[in-house]
């Protein structure tokens, strides 16, 4: 395995500004939604398979398959089902590829073609046999009960990706090798075989710092509840329609409430009894990784 040194890190330190506009959109209640859209701003699009691409406006509802494109100066928020939060900043192109909501487990998996995004995955996922990964063209990332942030960059024809670890552990896969991103670190991979930068630390990268703190927009609260809402009926559409066809007891949706301060990255944790430590570690935006007390 070969290590880069902190000078070609810096091609990643792009800056990225976003704000959240409102929308009047209401929310759409189908079965077989998997998320809405919570924030938005600029040109920002959802395609579906065999659908042309639609607006991306306040409260619409995602699906499996779905790929998200954004455009310079814009930005997509996403919640989904199982509590996932997934920023999408500017010029990025990325795709739902599996997402799978079992009552003991999860999988859910991205591609990434280009872009920066930040994702913020609820404790279940570490506290049980469930998978969640971004796949880049360069690498897979694998997280559980983390946040971080993934972006890739296009030098000399190679796509190259970065990975920021704000609260949690990342597995980063490149060509076979492994590498464990902890909090607070930064890390780079290159097309080439099993080639990563050495982990630095967030700390001493401010612009890696406000990259990440870019990557972040206000959620209205008000959109909170009324997607919860949604959620919480199409589950239960769901349940109703599987025992009426299958005879089948019904499905756990295991839906949570939201917290109100999930606009600023934090996300309530109550996943029944499931329970995690928090580390003594304080995110780049000055709170605890999510879910954990101030």
């Amino acid at each position: 395995m070969r290590f880069l040194q902190l000078p070609i890190l810096l091609v990643f330190m792009s800056a990225l500004t976003v704000t959240w506009g409102p929308s009047e959109t209401l929310a759409q209640d189908r079965s077989d939604q998997i998320g809405f859209v919570i924030a938005t701003r600029g040109t920002v699009s959802i395609t579906s398979r065999g659908e042309d691409p639609r607006v991306a406006s306040l409260r619409l509802p995602v699906f499996l398959k779905d790929t998200f494109q954004t455009g310079t100066n814009s930005v997509l928020k996403v919640l989904f089902n199982d509590n996932t939060v997934l920023n999408i900043a500017e010029n990025t192109q990325m795709a739902i590829d599996e997402f799978v909501l079992r009552s003991a487990s999860r999988a859910t998996s991205f591609s990434l073609a280009r872009g920066k995004v930040k994702v913020l995955i609820p404790d279940f996922y570490e506290a049980t046999d469930s998978r969640f990964e971004i796949k880049t063209p360069t690498v897979v990332t694998v997280a559980n009960g983390t946040e971080y942030a993934v972006w890739t960059v296009q030098e000399d024809g190679s796509v190259l990706t970065a990975v920021a670890v704000v609260g949690g552990h990342v597995k980063v896969v490149n060509n076979g090798k492994t590498v464990i991103v902890p909090t607070g670190d930064f890390l780079t991979a290159t097309p080439y075989a099993n080639v990563f930068s050495f982990p630095i630390p967030i700390s001493r990268l401010p612009q890696v710092q406000a990259l990440i703190q870019q990557m972040e927009i206000p959620t209205d609260p008000t959109v909170i509840v009324q997607v919860q809402a949604a959620m919480a009926r199409n589950a239960q559409a769901a349940q109703v329609a599987l025992v009426t066809r299958r005879d089948a007891p019904p499905i756990a949706s295991n839906l949570t409430q939201f917290s109100p301060q999930l606009g600023a990255g934090g996300l309530s944790r109550l996943m029944g009894t499931i329970s995690s430590s928090c580390p003594q570690v304080v995110s780049q935006s000055g709170s605890r990784p999510p879910g954990c007390p101030p």
